[in-house]
């Protein structure tokens, strides 16, 4: 009679060297290559609940393991001591915003061993200007010489300054108490501060030289800064009276040419007779005409003059010249 024996391959159970890694999970593995067999699991003395055909297991918690690899009635068995850390909660927060020119800083927070950003810096805090995903890989030491690697990504997004035009230079004629308005543009959406003065309209109005700053800010709370410089910049004035009545009764007897912001160089005040005859001429701007020439006194007509002159505020324009007419009347 012939008998038959079936031999059953050695079953193998070989979960590697002790672990004291920093993770809420591991896996162990038997490392048994034959199908159709049996485990058994154990951790500190209990047996696990696991299916009996797992040949890998996950596990969360500490503790003495051990794997029994059954084929038939040949068996192989294996220890393994797992320290399991857990890595703690780490975040970088909620995604930021940032206004453009403008720097963030994010922080990794103390207590790491090492940093490394996706930007290549190893540093805790970063400085940031550009929109994007930063992320930072940080090795945290914890206790049984273990160390935990966490990592977090933070998106930062661009937000736009105010779009305005903000004229940088104004001008007003102070010594006439001139006033002028200075605006930081047309969106009503935005918010001004002026200073000097601490106002908050979009206009200011204002009749001193100086520079004027305005803040505007967006409904981001974006801000950028705008200076405007006004200076103090006047036309040439000169007023010549249309009649005067140089008669001796003490009222309006000569003419006097009223100027101001010219020049005392280059000026020159003319007066002609029909003929074109010059009859006056002085280069004092005080000098006033008292309606003679050579002491001879003139009749009531009309009596053409001029004036040149240079401005003290636009000397670049040269000398200029105006005309008129003046009546000497009874």
């Amino acid at each position: 009679m012939t008998q038959q024996v079936k031999v059953n391959p050695q079953p193998i159970a070989n979960l590697g060297q002790d672990l004291n890694v920093c993770s809420r999970t591991v896996t162990l593995d038997s490392k048994n290559p034959y199908p159709n067999s049996k485990y058994l699991w154990f951790r500190n003395g209990r047996q696990l609940a696991v299916d009996s055909t797992a040949s890998k297991i996950q596990i969360d918690s500490s503790g003495r393991y051990v794997v029994g690899v059954l084929i038939g009635d040949c068996y192989s068995l294996d220890t393994i001591n797992v320290i399991l850390e857990r890595p703690p909660l780490y975040s970088l927060g909620p995604d930021k915003k940032l206004c453009t020119n403008d720097t963030l800083q994010l922080d990794a927070l103390p207590g790491g061993a090492s940093y490394l950003w996706n930007t290549g810096q190893n540093t805790q805090v970063i400085d940031v200007t550009q929109a994007g995903n930063y992320s930072v890989v940080v090795m945290i030491p914890r206790t049984n010489g273990i160390t935990c690697e966490v990592t977090d990504t933070v998106r930062v997004d661009l937000l736009p300054l105010p779009n305005v035009t903000v004229q940088p230079e104004a001008s007003l004629c102070q010594p006439n108490n001139q006033s002028i308005m200075l605006s930081a543009g047309n969106n009503m959406n935005y918010q001004y501060r002026w200073l000097p003065g601490n106002e908050f309209t979009r206009t200011i109005t204002v009749n001193r030289v100086g520079v004027y700053t305005v803040e505007i800010s967006t409904n981001d709370g974006c801000t950028e800064a705008h200076a405007i410089k006004v200076i103090d910049l006047c036309e040439p004035q000169i007023f010549v009276p249309d009649a005067f009545s140089p008669n001796g009764d003490g009222q309006n007897d000569q003419l006097q040419v009223i100027t101001n912001h010219i020049s005392d160089q280059d000026y020159e005040f003319r007066v002609y007779d029909r003929w074109g005859e010059l009859i006056f001429r002085t280069t004092n701007r005080n000098e006033m005409w008292d309606g003679t020439y050579k002491g001879r006194t003139f009749p009531p007509q009309t009596y053409a003059w001029t004036v040149q002159y240079r401005s003290t505020y636009f000397p670049e324009r040269g000398v200029e010249t105006k005309r008129g007419a003046v009546l000497i009347a009874k």
